[in-house]
């Protein structure tokens, strides 16, 4: 598992972390790096040689 960021992106990523808890019992079940700052499509499209990106930023309405 790499935890560094990729060079050049220090500014838009945020340090390695928790980014998915299990709702029951609290425990990390998923870590990476936040998208902090826009990237543009370019940009995040290079992001991708990197590893697997992911929309976590879901909205549950009710």
């Amino acid at each position: 598992m790499n935890n560094s960021i990729p060079a050049g992106y220090e500014n838009e990523l945020s340090d390695y972390q928790s980014v998915i808890t299990d709702n029951w019992c609290g425990e990390t079940i998923a870590w990476g790096f936040k998208i902090i700052r826009h990237l543009g499509d370019e940009r995040f499209h290079q992001l991708r040689k990197y590893g697997q990106l992911e929309c976590l930023n879901l909205a549950i309405g009710y």
